[in-house]
């Protein structure tokens, strides 16, 4: 391998395809097929261009309603106890505003082709907690997708892409709905997950902010409007 090759390009590309909205798998997959990579390089050499696929305009985006007239019950829809969190991470969860995304909360309707999957892993990181990744998110000013959203997604999950089901090194991959924080009956701080399990069926859960998320885990957000 050339020396100028280093782990601070590498870095650099992964974290333009992150921003980009690009999943773990993808950027795998590109890197595996030689003839794609051969494809973009004679494309930056100038050996050809790209054009756009003819598109039917009246087509279109495939986009999933949020039913936002029946409020979400964490107690009815996982189980008794469970709530929304309120007041500050640091306290009981009982008292105070609700931590949520309010951007998230005013969406009626998705784009699924607007739907990021995004990990906020930086260099050298193979790991991060959920409470890290939701700080994360509120300061790179993504939106961060809701219990509702979260619902249009379970109630639509046969309509969801491939890159939905992709497989991370192998690994489940487990998508995070960090737009509503939930407290469960032990007061742990929990948010929403989906996933295509192994026997090809979707499955979710609610799962702790201080669990580690690897790259096999991201959270589903939309570009800041900023």
């Amino acid at each position: 391998m050339k020396s100028e090759f280093s782990v601070g390009l590498a870095d650099r590309v992964c974290a333009t395809w992150d921003a980009e909205g690009g999943t773990p798998a993808e950027l795998n997959n590109f890197a595996e097929n030689n003839a794609l990579v051969r494809g973009l390089l004679t494309i930056l050499r100038g050996g050809a261009v790209v054009k756009p696929i003819a598109v039917d305009v009246s087509a279109k985006p495939h986009v999933i309603p949020i039913d936002r007239s029946k409020l979400f019950n964490p107690a009815t829809f996982i189980g008794a106890g469970w709530s929304v969190w309120r007041g500050p991470a640091s306290g009981d969860g009982l008292e105070g505003e609700e931590e949520r995304d309010l951007r998230s909360a005013a969406l009626a309707e998705l784009g699924l082709d607007k739907v990021q999957l995004v990990t906020c892993l930086k260099r050298g990181e193979s790991v991060m907690t959920g409470e890290v990744r939701v700080k994360r998110l509120k300061s790179d000013g993504r939106i961060r997708l809701d219990e509702n959203a979260f619902k249009a997604f379970w109630e639509n999950r046969e309509q969801l892409p491939a890159r939905f089901k992709e497989r991370v090194n192998g690994d489940i991959q487990f998508i995070f709905f960090d737009g509503v924080v939930l407290r469960s009956p032990d007061g742990d701080r929990c948010v929403l997950c989906l996933c295509f399990d192994g026997g090809g069926s979707w499955g979710w859960g609610c799962d702790w902010l201080g669990r580690g998320r690897s790259a096999g885990d991201p959270s589903a957000v939309l570009a800041s409007q900023n």
